[in-house]
């Protein structure tokens, strides 16, 4: 009974290891979701979070697929995902960009009135800074010593009437039209009994500057008023020197008034050759006709267009940025597609402009571009790697634990919101999406830096969390690091 019990595990042992030449055949398969990693299975089924078809990994067809560049989605996947695809076409590109600024005074047009004799203000009319002059206006009513003896010399000549004082009489009217007056005024002198006069101003304008009282006395040179002719101004904006290639002398450009919404458009008329050290910014001049609709020193909102060129574009939302590169899906085959890195140009509404990566006729994915990125990202994690293309990528491996994230500080440091103001953002790419920072969003100041942001409502959300967003992006504030995203 006892060599019973012992011959017979024997012999099982001996049947099971008698099994041919053939190699047993892998029962253990697993199943994922391609948007849910984490939802595994040893069976076929559908994923409790989006209900999509769980992927085999130990699919030869679809290892295949991977190593080759493409990746396979079944019909109802792609449906489920609404993958939408479209022709890449030519179209016109005419990019646009927006920057602060405000209106100054062109030089040229600032004059200052000054004394041109020596003497008292009796009167003063053009009494205070911005009020209205016209050419001829009365500034003040004065009395001087020197333009008395002046004016009594030439009544002695004119009343004269001797034909030999001719000669001094003129010689005598152009010293008086010298130091003021005008023909009018020295006409009135021949039978004037009172020796207080106006003086009048020279030019048209608004007084920007008083230098005088009533009652003082003044020199001849004494500054009197600075006035400027406001009949045509400058909006000046500061321009960041990426966006200069696209801006010319002769670019049309569009200014709003921010104090009263007050739009008119014109061409660029002058680029400075200096670049600002500390904002690292450049002035683009644009001269305006003035009707009294702008207002000197008032902030404006400045948008150049580019010429307009044809090339090709996409929809922005074809576009997977992730700092390092960007990426547009093509659809290979029925059920395939496959990410191919592309150069982006500038962006025009709701349009890039592609400079390199994409051809005419190219077919690419404009909706559901993230399932399939987040696709792509998973061939490290069936144990496909796609180096070539996503090396700036970081796929987990489903069977390990996921990478920790940095780790985030309770104690967080307060960020102050700013608004829109004209300080230059250290940044230019937005902490929350990677887009390009837009010059007129609400700024953040945070850790002793200026955030700028892409779009509204994203300086909200980092407010919200800002050691969080912050880690977004690199230590220069240009690449977009993408650690965090909601």
């Amino acid at each position: 009974m006892k060599l019973i019990k012992f011959i017979l595990p024997l012999l099982l042992i001996l049947i099971a290891g008698c099994g041919g030449d053939e190699p047993a055949k892998t029962t253990g398969s697993s199943y994922y979701c391609p948007m849910h990693p984490e939802v595994t299975s040893d069976r076929p089924g559908a994923c409790p979070i989006c209900h999509m078809d769980l992927v085999l990994t130990t699919d030869t067809e679809g290892a295949e697929n991977m190593i080759s560049g493409d990746f396979r989605l079944s019909k109802d996947d792609i449906i489920k995902a609404n993958i939408i695809t479209a022709e890449v076409k030519k179209g016109s590109i005419s990019p646009s960009f927006n920057f602060s600024g405000k209106i100054e005074i062109p030089e040229d047009n600032i004059r200052i009135v000054s004394a041109r004799f020596s003497g008292r203000i009796e009167s003063l009319s053009a009494s205070s800074t911005g009020q209205m002059l016209s050419k001829g206006s009365r500034l003040f009513t004065s009395y001087s010593d020197e333009m008395s003896r002046l004016f009594s010399e030439y009544r002695s000549l004119y009343n004269s009437g001797s034909a030999a004082n001719q000669n001094l009489i003129k010689s005598m009217e152009d010293r008086l039209l010298l130091k003021g007056l005008t023909h009018e005024q020295i006409t009135s002198l021949r039978s004037a009994s009172s020796d207080i006069f106006d003086v009048t101003s020279p030019f048209g304008g608004v007084i920007v500057e008083k230098y005088i009282s009533e009652g003082e006395y003044f020199s001849e040179g004494t500054r009197l008023f600075k006035v400027a002719d406001l009949s045509t101004v400058w909006a000046v904006a500061d321009v960041y020197t990426d966006a200069l290639p696209y801006i010319k002398v002769g670019s049309a450009a569009e200014i709003k008034t921010e104090s009263t919404g007050f739009v008119t458009r014109s061409k660029v008329s002058f680029i400075s050759p200096v670049v600002d050290n500390a904002s690292r910014s450049v002035k683009v001049r644009v001269a305006l006709s003035n009707n009294g609709s702008l207002r000197a020193n008032d902030f404006v909102t400045v948008t150049f267009t580019a010429a307009q060129k044809t090339g090709i574009t996409v929809p922005i939302n074809a576009v997977v940025r992730t700092g390092n590169e960007d990426i547009v899906w093509i659809q290979t085959g029925d059920e395939t597609f496959k990410p191919r890195r592309v150069q982006l140009g500038q962006r025009t509404g709701e349009f890039y402009s592609v400079i390199s990566g994409l051809s005419e006729g190219d077919k690419i994915v404009i909706n559901g571009v993230y399932l399939l990125d987040s696709e792509s990202r998973l061939r490290n994690f069936t144990g496909t790697d796609d180096s070539a293309l996503h090396s700036g990528h970081t796929v987990a491996n489903p069977k390990k634990k996921k990478e920790e994230k940095p780790e985030t500080h309770n104690h967080k440091e307060k960020a102050e919101f700013l608004g829109k103001t004209n300080d230059v953002p250290f940044n230019k790419v937005c902490p929350l999406l990677g887009d390009e920072v837009a010059p007129n969003s609400p700024k953040v100041r945070y850790k002793g830096k200026i955030w700028g942001f892409c779009c509204p409502g994203c300086d909200e959300k980092f407010m919200s969390d800002p050691a969080k967003y912050s880690q977004n992006i690199s230590a220069d504030g240009k690449s977009y690091l993408g650690v965090y995203e909601d």
